[in-house]
């Protein structure tokens, strides 16, 4: 493999431990909120958040894949 393929394949692999880290962090502060503070949060204040999130990850991967974004790549 050539070096830009590597670099292309250890920034999607970055990108996907970011979005299921940004996803657990999500989960967490709505439990938090939930069930340990007791706020009521709307299933649709939820939903419109959620997807506020999947389109900033989406618009994150593509840019990814069309090599205009810098991710943070650590031990590169």
């Amino acid at each position: 493999m050539s070096g830009d393929a590597v670099n292309l394949l250890a920034a999607i692999v970055w990108l996907l431990i970011y979005c299921l880290i940004i996803g657990l962090v999500f989960a967490l502060v709505v439990w938090v909120l939930r069930d340990i503070l007791g706020i009521a949060i709307p299933m649709h204040i939820l939903k419109i958040v959620g997807a506020i999130i999947f389109l900033l990850v989406l618009l994150w991967f593509v840019a990814a894949l069309l090599g205009g974004g810098a991710l943070p790549v650590p031990f590169r």
